[in-house]
């Protein structure tokens, strides 16, 4: 059978959906972060971050590996018309789930006393811990209903939900807070309180969307044991994943300071963006893959990993040229020069995310095939990674350090992900066309890096026009260059056709 001839367009129009939420809420959360920095000082925001760590662990704990079995199983069962499994998957998942969220949440606010106190300079860390562990059931479920959609392939109520109404709601709150003289409490605060109407959003979509599609199809008998041996080694993958995000964080928290760990952070944040492209290719990709794993389409799947993959590196080598060339310049400007102390850690980030997605969705491509026990090992050995170089460089080197470890691993684990999606599956992601998306992304580097040795200090105005000026540049040299093909090409002029024609209408 073959595959639906639709998913370059599904692929593109759900990413493209994804991808432009994740970009509003990524200049969202900049705000954000522009407005928490401004008025924390780097040690309460150490705090913050060292506590929102353990919280999301602890997150991940709760969750047991079932988003990324939804986003499998949901596409899996639809695709072979078993509606009524899919309805049992869901219903059961979600009480399961959440009351085990319920039970994280206790289990951490009895547990933070004895957290904190393996931190230095704990004071504020035991009630600020305390106090966001509530917040995890209703984390939990915006994150079930996130996954649903995810594995009905509608990645836009996901982007709704988290990448812009959860954000403007805290815009919104903590500009209050601060206004009114509270500092960190405040901002606690508006971490916990912004969940609850983001909660009712996802209450509101789930049941316009979702549950007319349950209900109209009878609860099918479903074994929930090939679900749970696909998801537990999800499970450790996710919590090793997460864990391994953190790893920077809580070392500079015990070796060097909460200033430092707050930096570091802001780095993580600054690089976001090219974590957030991969994201909206890779989650849309897992569901579409599944679909023509089940259809027997692999020829067709092995086009559409080459072609994900080069999609993913020219989009974040585009992003990468930017923030190695303007962005320290830009956080000196925008955060003030105590979060500038190590501005070769942030180059250091943005490569390690590049290099990561030059090797395609190897990693959702193991979890469609069922191969998690795969995915499981390459997340454990990326901890070990991560955390061999932390106890070597970070007591040393501090921020630097961090990003080093954690850049190094991360290529290791994708590395190693790569090698086995080609071993078993002959996938890869170099072609003619991804080679001429890097050769461009150099050349433009170093033609703008020679030209910005010649201009005197910019300020922010100056800044955006370069990087923009660089960012179109990029795009006309893979145009020339044949790095987008007549196929992108194709897309990209559809996509543009579909936003006029709606333009018109509304007009």
């Amino acid at each position: 059978m073959s595959a639906r001839p639709d998913w370059k367009l599904k692929v593109v129009k759900e990413s493209g959906i994804g991808l432009s939420g994740s970009l509003i809420g990524t200049v969202l959360n900049y705000v954000l972060l522009l407005i928490v920095t401004r008025t924390l000082e780097p040690s309460e925001y150490g705090t913050f971050a060292l506590a929102q760590s353990v919280t999301t662990i602890a997150l991940i704990l709760a969750l047991f590996g079932t988003p990324r079995a939804l986003d499998r199983f949901i596409p899996l069962y639809n695709a072979s018309g078993e509606f009524g499994k899919t309805r049992t998957l869901i219903t059961r998942t979600f009480r399961v789930i959440m009351g085990a969220g319920v039970a994280t949440a206790a289990a951490l606010v009895l547990a933070a006393g004895f957290i904190a106190g393996l931190m230095s300079d704990t004071a504020a860390l035991t009630p600020v811990l305390m106090a966001m562990a509530l917040g995890i059931p209703l984390l939990v479920y915006i994150e079930l209903v996130a996954s649903s959609f995810v594995g009905f392939k509608e990645l836009r109520y996901q982007a709704y939900m988290q990448q812009l109404a959860l954000p403007a709601v805290r815009i919104a709150l903590v500009a209050l807070a601060f206004a009114m003289g509270y500092r960190l409490a405040g901002w606690v605060a508006v971490y916990l309180v912004s969940l609850v109407p983001v909660s009712l959003l996802a209450l509101a979509f789930f049941r316009h969307r979702i549950s007319p599609m349950l209900s109209a199809h009878d609860a099918a008998p479903l074994s929930l044991g090939s679900v749970a041996s696909y998801s537990w080694p999800l499970t450790v993958n996710n919590i090793v994943l997460v864990f391994f995000g953190q790893i920077g964080v809580l070392f500079l928290g015990r070796y060097s300071s909460l200033a430092d760990a707050g930096v570091f952070r802001v780095y993580v944040y600054a690089v976001m963006v090219m974590v957030m492209v991969r994201a909206s290719f890779t989650r849309i990709f897992k569901p579409v893959a599944s679909e023509m794993i089940s259809t027997g389409d692999r020829e067709e799947l092995g086009r559409a990993y080459s072609r994900v993959g080069k999609w993913l590196f020219a989009l974040n080598a585009g992003l990468f040229l930017v923030i190695t060339l303007f962005g320290a310049r830009a956080l000196g400007i925008l955060l003030g020069e105590d979060y500038m102390v190590v501005p070769a850690a942030l180059v250091v980030l943005a490569a390690g995310r590049l290099a990561v997605s030059s090797l395609g969705p190897q990693g959702m491509t193991l979890e469609a095939f069922g191969h998690t026990k795969l995915s499981m090992a390459n997340a454990l050995l990326m901890l070990g990674v991560n955390v061999a170089l932390c106890v070597v460089l970070v007591p040393r080197y501090g921020i630097l350090g961090a990003a080093i470890a954690v850049s190094a691993a991360g290529v290791a684990g994708a590395l190693a992900g790569l090698i086995e999606v080609y071993a078993l599956h002959r996938l890869h992601p170099v072609s003619p066309e991804f080679l001429k998306c890097a050769g461009v992304a150099i050349v433009v580097g170093l033609l703008v890096r020679w030209q910005l040795g010649k201009l005197p200090a910019l300020g922010l105005a100056g800044v955006i026009s370069l990087a923009a000026a660089t960012l179109v540049l990029y795009g006309l040299g893979l145009l020339v260059s044949g790095g987008l093909d007549a196929v992108d090409r194709g897309l990209l002029a559809g996509a543009r056709d579909r936003v006029r024609t709606r333009l018109r209408k509304r007009n």
